[in-house]
């Protein structure tokens, strides 16, 4: 898998949305194949947030995904707890390692340093 690094000056990022169902059953949804809107991740959340379609499902299942150059980001190199899944532990153990990548790391990861994700 291709690795990329994302700053918040990256420019060929991507964000995609989608409620289809993959048909096996009502609340599993398809995951996106193209990015609907492209730009900095700036520029992206500005797009986001005026898209009254995606801000108006209400109670809809839907499924978004992140893309670099296109690609969907599948996973991210980053520091996570192994020892204390619930996070109450002060004494649990951190580790470097490759993470299954969802939407909510792009929002809350600092990006100053870069994030390196993985694409397929």
């Amino acid at each position: 898998m291709p690795e990329h690094t994302i700053t918040r000056k990256t420019r060929n990022l991507g964000w995609g949305w989608t409620t289809q169902p993959t048909g096996r059953n009502a609340y599993e949804i398809e995951t996106p194949t193209r990015p609907d809107y492209t730009g900095t991740i700036r520029q992206i959340r500005e797009q986001i947030a005026d898209d009254r379609s995606y801000n108006n499902l209400g109670g809809a299942f839907s499924n978004t995904a992140w893309f670099v150059a296109g690609k969907h980001i599948v996973s991210a190199w980053m520091v996570y707890n192994t020892t204390d899944l619930d996070g109450g532990d002060p004494n649990a153990k951190w580790e470097w390692g490759w993470i299954r990548f969802t939407t909510d790391l792009m929002e809350d990861f600092y990006l100053e340093d870069g994030l390196k994700v993985k694409t397929v």
